[in-house]
């Protein structure tokens, strides 16, 4: 393996690392006081309900599944599972902080397999 190849390896797998970690983070000292903003949501009470016995797993989930209602407001509304007066109104600053977080798990995911086909399959150096 080139030094170049570990290079872009290390920096895919070490952003990865520290997305969990922020995630983690986040999901601790956070989710409480972003579920309490969307309070009158079905789809955040029912995942509270669902995922409060997973432990540090089922937060993390719990945040995840906020930022995905949060990225794709309109879709949840449509199926009554989400309040756009509370979206509307819930703080930008960590709005975006969540659909960043919940944006760079796939995507960092889609750059590894990406990088891992490149590197076996259309590298023109590899024999």
């Amino acid at each position: 393996m080139s030094t170049t190849t570990g290079a872009v390896a290390f920096i895919i797998l070490a952003a990865m690392a520290a997305t969990i970690c922020a995630s983690l983070y986040v999901a601790v000292k956070h989710l409480e006081r972003v579920e309490s903003l969307l309070a009158n949501c079905t789809f955040v009470t029912g995942n509270r309900k669902t995922l409060s016995q997973a432990g540090l797993f089922g937060k993390v989930m719990r945040m995840l599944s906020i930022s995905l209602a949060l990225t794709f407001p309109k879709a949840y509304a449509r199926k009554g599972l989400l309040d756009l007066n509370e979206v509307a109104n819930f703080p930008n600053r960590i709005k975006k902080t969540l659909i960043l977080l919940g944006a760079m798990h796939p995507i960092l995911i889609g750059s590894l397999i990406a990088f891992r086909i490149w590197l076996h399959i259309l590298d023109p150096s590899h024999t």
